[in-house]
């Protein structure tokens, strides 16, 4: 996480995040200027979201993840960027 104004704010996040779960991250920032930065630090898969893993698509086959990860990946952001 870097803050770079009271409106502006950077979360770095490993690996590939499936879309819906960068929505909801964005949507849900304290910051009305949220940017994402994937395949930060580390990468070690796709981190769907539980849809991708009902359905059963390609993320969640390969994904190397428990269904929940991404939601709960997203809260600790949250905890994370509220801090700031």
């Amino acid at each position: 996480m870097l803050r770079l104004s009271k409106e502006t704010a950077i979360v770095g996040l490993p690996s590939e995040v499936s879309v819906e779960l960068v929505i909801d991250l964005k949507e849900r920032s304290p910051f009305s200027n949220t940017m994402i930065v994937q395949l930060s630090n580390d990468w070690f898969g796709y981190i769907p979201n539980r849809r991708i893993f009902d359905d059963g698509h390609y993320e969640a086959v390969v994904a190397k993840v428990v269904p929940g990860e991404g939601e709960r990946m997203v809260a600790f952001a949250l905890d994370l960027l509220n801090d700031l």
